[in-house]
């Protein structure tokens, strides 16, 4: 990941990839009470997919690789981190996002 926070690749056929390394809150130097994340894709101002939720890591590390649908063309992609488990319980749905980036679909995009 060449010390880039999080990466992702949305593909034409729904393949979502997300790493997460390190992803932190500053202030406890850790996830914090964070233990489950999940990735949503918004097309537009709608979620158009959301992952299933995975287990991060002490040091805030997740990997997700999904197939999703979403439509095409999705205009405004955002993919978004959202919270799915705070201190091991997990949300009834996904809940606040804490880190989005913008990408376009159907063509594959890296980036911090």
């Amino acid at each position: 990941m060449d010390g880039k926070p999080w990466v992702r690749s949305l593909e034409r056929r729904g393949r979502l990839r997300v790493d997460l390394r390190g992803l932190i809150l500053p202030s406890v130097g850790t996830p914090g009470p964070l233990t489950c994340g999940c990735q949503s894709v918004v097309c537009g101002d709608a979620v158009a997919a959301t992952t299933d939720s995975v287990l991060l890591s002490v040091d805030g590390n997740a990997e997700i690789h999904a197939k999703l649908q979403v439509p095409s063309p999705c205009l405004g992609t955002i993919v978004l981190i959202r919270a799915a488990a705070f201190n091991g319980t997990p949300l009834p749905t996904p809940g606040p996002w804490i880190a989005a980036t913008g990408l376009v679909k159907d063509s594959v995009f890296q980036s911090r």
